[in-house]
């Protein structure tokens, strides 16, 4: 009888806990997550319903609050799992004709999330790391991706940083599991400059030479399909973006009281690299006191130009 009771007490709670400990599950609810396994995963091969093959038996489900799914996500199961001893969330989401897997880490910043995963992983010609400076603060994007079989696992990290240099809110990390079709494969910005030629107006409708060499620059976002200004902030919405031309266009909202910028427009034709380049600005004291035959205050001025691609940030 002894013996029994000593066999039961030494087994019973391996038994409780059997899902930890002989589970084949690829990933294990508060275990160390395995980075080899999770960008050698490919997703193609599981339906949702295999879950368990993926998380074991202990699995957190949806509680079908619908402000927890992402947009067309129809369910999720997750688990807990570590990394060096940290706990993040590890979900299967499902989607009308897709799953996917994704990492979201909790309480990194941008650098130490990425710094967690082998440099094996990371390529630099699928690697983008830049800061947009905003009027108020800056913000900080790490994106990359890594391919494996039928799969794509796409890392990307968002930060913000208030002008003081104190943190606006906590970074933003997910590693995401997909297939190739649903993200595109990233790559590094490209670098434009634009020497502007000529110009017009709607004053005198004449175009003339610019008496001093003037350029604007841009980056490109090809995976993104963004035109970046030179402090890397969208130039404006798409209205065409393509291998053959950007066109984007910006528009403000209307102070009737104060002079201002009301409409970017740019159209970058990819093939030969002309440039064009339309600006609006809105006059109050023109408005009140019309000429030039503008009753509306609005001065509009067209620009020409090219653009080249640059090989380097700067000349010095």
């Amino acid at each position: 009888m002894k013996k029994i009771l000593i066999i039961l007490i030494i087994v019973l709670p391996y038994s409780m806990n059997s899902d930890a400990f002989f589970s084949t599950a690829v990933f294990k609810k508060d275990r160390e997550i395995n980075f080899n396994h999770f960008f050698t995963f490919d997703i193609t091969q599981y339906k949702y319903e295999d879950h368990e093959k993926i998380f074991g038996s202990e699995y957190e489900k949806w509680n079908g609050d619908p402000g927890k799914l992402l947009k067309n996500e129809i369910d999720f199961k997750k688990i807990s799992v570590l990394v060096d001893g940290d706990k993040h969330n590890l979900s299967l989401k499902k989607f009308k004709n897709t799953n996917w897997l994704r990492l979201q880490f909790e309480g990194y910043t941008c650098e130490q999330a990425k710094n967690k995963i082998p440099k094996r992983f990371i390529n630099k010609q699928n690697y983008l790391d830049y800061v947009s400076n905003l009027s108020f603060m800056s913000m900080r994007n790490i994106e990359f991706t890594y391919d494996n079989k039928n799969s794509r696992v796409t890392f990307f990290c968002m930060g913000f940083e208030v002008n003081t240099g104190s943190k606006a809110t906590p970074d933003v990390a997910i590693l995401t599991i997909t297939s190739k079709d649903e993200r595109p494969k990233v790559t590094p910005l490209k670098a434009i400059s634009c020497k502007i030629d000529q110009a017009k107006t709607n004053i005198n409708h004449k175009w003339s030479k610019m008496k001093t060499n003037t350029y604007l620059n841009f980056f490109i976002q090809d995976h993104n399909k963004k035109l970046l200004d030179k402090r890397k902030n969208y130039a404006g919405n798409n209205r065409i973006f393509n291998d053959e031309t950007i066109h984007t266009i910006q528009n403000y909202k209307k102070d009737k009281s104060k002079k201002k910028t009301i409409h970017y427009e740019y159209i970058i034709d990819r093939i030969n690299g002309s440039f064009k380049y339309k600006r609006k600005d809105y006059d109050p004291d023109l408005f009140l006191k019309p000429m030039w035959g503008i009753k509306d205050g609005i001065i509009i001025v067209d620009y020409v130009g090219m653009c080249e691609k640059k090989t380097q940030q700067k000349k010095f």
